[in-house]
């Protein structure tokens, strides 16, 4: 075989992207952003469901293990993140011993906030009034302007909350982490209150995080969701 046919071959070897990395999925970035953050326009629910690695921008294999679900009540999406720490998020995330807590984030569009006459901020959904309670009239005011506005850049409703799931030490934690994320899905599908989801939130985190298994949680889960309906 000639020395140019050899550079040929291994030149077309190089080209071709690994999809495994110690033998879990690998993504591009652009792949893993897309799928975290996937718009959906057709008004169906996108879920992801991630543990595996990521080519970072920079050339950098990060570790990622997260939940996503895109296309709820018109454009909410909910991600579920294993972090080295709430403050650090996931930078520089190599493998998943790393991994301390899932930390829980969530996007509201404006016009869903304003149409369900809530405000999404800090840890959790408002109504006008507690809102209003908490932070005193003159400032909330002008924070409600702001949400309920056109402006997609200032409005969107931003909620972190962090997770008493422990990775290390709640058992079967990863598999509770998809029942707790399929419980969100469903209690946004049904159109259950945006204003009671921290509640929720904190029900079924808490139901989860003790020594329940999965099964069985997820037959309580049904049960709570009952507590959310509005009928």
């Amino acid at each position: 075989m000639s020395n140019k046919l050899v550079k040929k071959i291994n030149k077309s070897i190089k080209t071709i992207k690994p999809t495994t990395h110690k033998g879990l999925p690998l993504l591009s970035f652009e792949e893993f952003r897309s799928q975290y953050t996937s718009q959906s326009t057709d008004n169906t629910i996108k879920t992801f469901d991630f543990q595996g690695y990521v080519e970072m921008e920079n050339g950098n294999i990060e570790y990622r293990d997260v939940t996503a679900m895109n296309g709820l009540r018109d454009g909410i999406h909910i991600g579920i993140d294993g972090t080295i720490d709430y403050h650090k998020g996931q930078t520089g995330l190599k493998k998943p011993e790393q991994i301390e807590e899932y930390v829980v984030y969530i996007t509201i569009p404006a016009s869903v906030q304003k149409k369900e006459g809530v405000i999404c901020k800090y840890d959790n959904c408002y109504s006008i009034e507690d809102y209003i309670k908490k932070w005193g009239e003159k400032e909330a005011k002008e924070d409600i302007k702001k949400a309920h506005s056109e402006d997609k850049l200032n409005s969107d409703g931003y909620v972190v909350m962090r997770l008493d799931i422990d990775p290390k030490k709640t058992p079967n934690a990863r598999k509770k982490i998809s029942s707790l994320s399929h419980a969100f899905n469903e209690y946004l599908r049904q159109d259950y209150p945006l204003g009671k989801l921290y509640d929720f939130m904190r029900v079924i985190d808490s139901l989860l995080a003790g020594n329940i298994n999965p099964f069985e949680a997820n037959s309580k889960i049904k049960e709570k969701l009952l507590d959310y309906s509005t009928d």
